[in-house]
């Protein structure tokens, strides 16, 4: 028996860490788009714990493949269960997605419903929100996700106070590289240099999110030269667009946005997420 989850990722436009004792309360303030397209997660009964992990290109062949997965290991651990964990995305890796985040979310759902745990959706995002609040694989990624639209997070943590506005907005990624979010935030003076950046309101539209995100890209010195001539051009052509948070990215906003983007590199589309992780197949007999 088997449970096949999607959960969509989180494309975070800026961030504040807040990091406290407690996991459930420390995390990130900020705003950020839930596309819709992420993480597809298949959880089975197993003897052992095993993990692959597959990266897609479009059409349709591996271009990566990823035997093990310690943060996914971890959260099978806390959980209880021994179970074989399969985790597929068509998207970047370590490119400002979200998907660490997905996946656990992901991986959370699909063992509630497999080993018939019974836990609500918020214990399940409580677990996988640990997880990344321990390994610094994301702050406030697993409480954007959780839902769609496009978010502005005004507390930190799990249950955080989050603004979702949804829209039929198409998103274009341009993604030129990897960055580990976990070498990121262990810079000993990111936080002052993020407080000084991040805005002291959420963005009443996607227009003002990108507006604020761009400020926030260049304020905080994430912002590389390239990225910034990217976004520069975008800008002269009406198009709104900043860096993705974390990645070596630009995400864009609207009809016209991918064609301009692929002179640059391959571009992802997607749209705005109407929701937050789905169980796509179930054949334990509880659907």
């Amino acid at each position: 028996m088997s449970v096949s989850v999607f959960c969509p990722g989180h494309i975070s436009g800026y961030f504040l860490p807040v990091l406290t004792q407690d996991p459930d309360a420390s995390g990130s303030c900020g705003a950020g788009i839930v596309p819709d397209r992420g993480v597809t997660v298949t959880v089975s009964h197993a003897d052992t714990y095993t993990f692959l992990g597959r990266q897609y290109h479009h059409d349709g062949t591996i271009i990566s493949r990823l035997d093990s997965s310690y943060i996914i290991e971890d959260l099978v651990h806390e959980m209880g269960v021994i179970a074989f964990v399969c985790s597929e995305t068509d998207l970047p890796l370590l490119s400002g997605y979200g998907l660490s985040a997905a996946a656990l979310l992901a991986t959370a759902h699909g063992i509630n419903r497999l080993f018939h745990l019974g836990l609500s959706d918020d214990a399940c995002a409580r677990y996988a929100h640990r997880i990344e609040i321990k390994h610094k694989t994301g702050l406030g990624d697993v409480a954007a996700c959780r839902g769609g639209g496009w978010v502005c997070r005004r507390k930190p943590g799990i249950n955080s106070d989050i603004i979702r506005t949804y829209d039929n907005g198409e998103i274009a990624v341009l993604t030129l590289g990897p960055m580990t979010t976990a070498d990121v935030l262990s810079d000993s003076h990111l936080v002052e240099r993020l407080r000084r950046a991040v805005p002291d309101k959420c963005p009443q539209t996607c227009q003002e999110l990108f507006s604020a995100s761009r400020h926030f890209a260049e304020k905080s010195g994430f912002l590389s030269d390239h990225l910034k001539d990217i976004i520069i051009s975008c800008s002269e052509s009406g198009i709104e667009s900043s860096m993705t948070m974390l990645g070596d990215g630009v995400f864009a906003y609207g009809q016209g946005a991918a064609a301009f983007l692929s002179q640059w590199g391959e571009v992802h589309c997607m749209h705005i997420s109407k929701t937050g992780p789905v169980i796509i197949s179930d054949d334990t007999g509880d659907v």
